[in-house]
């Protein structure tokens, strides 16, 4: 019997210091999806560039309509509120806070997520975490620098990945979608988000969580690791199918605007948006070409009148699949 097959599941405890603050069944925040069942795959890391009080604020007001994350911890800033963790999507809730997105620019493990799980996944079976920094991002963060914090954090990680019963010594993979599920905001999207504080200190956080999931899982404590979990290589779904199919299938789509003009680029040629499997649209058609076993060739990308709320453009395929692309949102399956 191997040591995988010995991990018992579900002995991690929910962390202390957790606050529900719900702001989706009261109706006061609207920045979400109702994109059925919320799986648990993992987590998005992201700093919120202000306090916790601050954000909860933000989410209640101003942003109440284009922004909204699963939870947030508390740092030294916080004063009293230093490691706390707000929970402002109730658990169970089918809700998608528009956090993770709008997955505009992919990189790193964020490729291969779309590629496998599809575009609605970011945030739907992603658990947005957000690190309060007093409003300044290059504010330091880590185990001795932002102790309760760090602490919160790993717990929550840490739970969360058990409660989607990845074993310790797999950790940051996620077995059962064979790709990594702990992701940074900057691997969706072209913001530096959680910034360089937290994203330096990726090592020491993932050491931390293997080691608490392993003390749960096996009961035997953190030491000595019979294991070795290095970070595994992924390859995207693109990286097993031929480069030239997808470059010709894929085309070179323009970008066409509402009065019919197509945009140029600085050399005064028309913009064309050849196969890139970091941007969303071509990972999208991925995962759903593979899924349905049919690519289609997408048409220009075409904007479309402005509506509240509504899409400000849209990619149409030859078979009538459409992509819709929002502000705030981005990028939806119609």
């Amino acid at each position: 019997m191997t040591a995988t097959r010995r991990l018992v599941f579900g002995r991690v405890p929910v962390p202390e210091g957790i606050e529900l603050r719900d702001l989706v069944s009261t109706g006061v925040n609207s920045a979400f999806d109702r994109l059925g069942e919320r799986r648990d795959l993992g987590i998005c890391l992201h700093r919120m560039v202000g306090t916790l009080r601050g954000t909860d604020g933000y989410f209640r007001g101003d942003a109440r309509a284009r922004s909204l994350t699963d939870f947030g911890i508390g740092g030294p800033w916080d004063g009293a509120l230093d490691g706390t963790i707000y929970q402002w999507v109730p658990r169970g809730a089918a809700i998608a806070p528009w956090a993770n997105g709008p997955a505009d620019d992919l990189d790193g493990d964020g490729v291969a997520f779309v590629q496998a799980l599809g575009i609605g996944a970011v945030n739907r079976d992603l658990r947005s975490i957000e690190l309060s920094d007093g409003g300044d991002p290059g504010n330091p963060f880590g185990a001795g620098e932002t102790p309760k914090q760090f602490a919160a954090l790993v717990a929550l990680i840490a739970y969360r990945f058990d409660q989607a019963e990845v074993p310790w010594n797999q950790f940051p993979l996620n077995p059962a979608v064979g790709v990594i599920t702990y992701l940074e905001h900057h691997e969706f999207g072209p913001k530096a988000c959680p910034f360089p504080p937290v994203r330096n200190a990726v090592d020491a956080i993932q050491a931390a969580v293997r080691a608490l999931l392993k003390m749960h899982q096996t009961g035997v404590g953190t030491n000595p690791e019979p294991v070795r979990a290095g970070k595994p290589e992924i390859q995207p779904y693109s990286a097993h199918l031929d480069p030239a199919f997808l470059r010709t299938r894929w085309g070179s789509p323009r970008r066409v605007y509402l009065d019919g003009r197509a945009a140029i680029d600085a050399r005064g040629a028309v913009k064309r948006y050849p196969w890139n499997p970091k941007w969303a649209p071509c990972s999208a058609w991925i995962h759903r070409a593979r899924t349905e076993r049919e690519f289609p060739a997408p048409g220009d990308w075409q904007s479309l009148p402005a509506t509240p709320g509504g899409p400000v453009s849209m990619l149409p395929f030859s078979n009538g699949w459409v992509l819709l692309h929002f502000e705030e949102r981005g990028w939806v399956w119609a």
